[in-house]
């Protein structure tokens, strides 16, 4: 239990969704108290596992018509680093005699990319493949105009993500499928360009339809929105995917493995609870609080790759915040022992708080090292953010009185 000097019991502040969404323990406790009664392997052809398979096959139509995809294109696996992984194994195994044959191709993607992209294409190249980066503007976005003069008849794969994960900010998915679109139109080779977005951190903030964006893949992650650890979807144009794991043939044999019914239903219900309740509209509430109350504030800071950037542009969940005279060891733990608790970059197993790469290579070293992020889930609240902004003032003043 927290406190602070007067004895008073201080409420947790939790406002590090973009690492994790807090569980929605109402939804999940109730799919619980549902699936006592019927708890079965979905696989199983009897009353209990159909009801259950029912249940899941429910929930797949319910994301299908969600993003916009046929259902069957649908794969359920333990999340987005799962997901990114089947792709870029498939990409592997279609091109790995021909590479071994002397042949040459290329994948697009961008330095910017979450670490299960990044590592999963450094051995693409160990295995053949030219791995090209793309250029990114000022906020970290693919530039557009790069992209189109790296495409060529070599390119196989282009994996950019939909929204970055340190910062916030949206790449334009659509814009970069259709050039995609009609570079294939042109191509002269039965070799099309596929097209792969990590949407992990999109998915149930920001519309994705995979029609209109010409995706061929994206991947998702359930503990994103509130859900269960270690699930997730892959979608599959076309289930142009091979498996990675063999076994019962589950999941018209993409995922062996009995399928994660309770995971996969709380997912479900926590989707259509963000469509009916507009949670967008809360956070979004929220976000634009959190502006107006650090432009009153004492604190001097910049929301990073935020400049001149449109509302559609990049995800009110997620802020990156430079504070100039606050480094990130400090604020996260002085925050962390007043029960507020964020992130700056990724910790290492000796628990080390270490600097977002991404802000570094958009801007530097020094600025990464005095950067926070924020993320803003709809579970929390205006007092939320002025307990925040409240810390954050009284540790400025600590620093400038010293």
């Amino acid at each position: 239990m927290l406190e602070d000097k007067e004895g008073n019991v201080l409420k947790k502040v939790y406002l590090d969704s973009a690492s994790t969404y807090l569980k929605n323990w109402k939804i999940i406790k109730e799919v619980i108290g549902e699936l006592e009664e019927i708890d079965a392997n979905p696989h199983s052809n009897h009353t209990m596992g159909k009801t259950i398979k029912g249940k899941i096959e429910k929930v797949r139509k319910q994301i299908a018509e969600y993003i916009n995809c046929n259902y069957e294109d649908i794969f359920f696996v333990s999340g987005g680093t799962e997901g990114n992984n089947m792709v870029f194994n498939y990409i592997l195994n279609k091109y790995a005699s021909r590479i071994a044959n002397g042949e040459s191709f290329d994948i697009l993607t961008s330095n910017m990319e979450h670490e299960s992209v990044l590592s999963s294409l450094e051995r693409l190249k160990e295995s053949g493949f030219n791995i090209i980066y793309v250029d990114s503007d000022k906020y970290g976005r693919v530039d557009i105009e790069d992209l189109k003069k790296k495409l060529s008849s070599k390119t196989v794969l282009v994996s950019i993500m939909a929204a970055n994960n340190e910062t916030g900010v949206m790449n334009d998915i659509k814009k970069i499928g259709e050039i995609i679109s009609k570079y294939n139109k042109l191509r002269e080779t039965e070799d099309r360009v596929l097209f792969h977005s990590d949407c992990v951190q999109v998915f149930g903030k920001k519309k994705i339809d995979v029609e209109e964006m010409k995706l061929d893949y994206i991947t998702v992650s359930f503990h994103k929105i509130g859900g269960l650890n270690s699930s997730g979807i892959i979608y599959a144009r076309d289930k142009k995917m091979i498996p990675i794991l063999l076994g019962g043939n589950q999941e018209s044999g993409m995922k062996s493995g009995t399928v994660d019914a309770l995971a996969i239903i709380v997912a479900g219900r926590i989707l259509e609870d963000i469509v009916e309740n507009d949670i967008h509209s809360k956070v979004r509430e929220l976000r634009k609080y959190l502006e107006i109350k650090l432009k009153e504030s004492k604190i001097e800071y910049e929301i990073n790759c935020n400049d001149g950037l449109k509302e559609d542009e990049y995800l009110d969940e997620i802020a990156s915040i430079y504070l100039k005279n606050i480094d990130i060891q400090s604020a996260i733990t002085i925050l962390d022992a007043n029960g507020i608790y964020i992130s700056g970059g990724s910790a290492c197993s000796s628990g080390n708080i270490l600097h977002s790469k991404v802000i570094e290579k958009i801007y530097d070293e020094e600025r990464a090292k005095h950067s926070i992020r924020i993320g803003i889930g709809g579970y929390n609240t205006f007092e939320d953010i002025d307990r925040i902004i409240s810390s954050l003032e009284k540790i400025e003043e600590k620093r400038k009185n010293k």
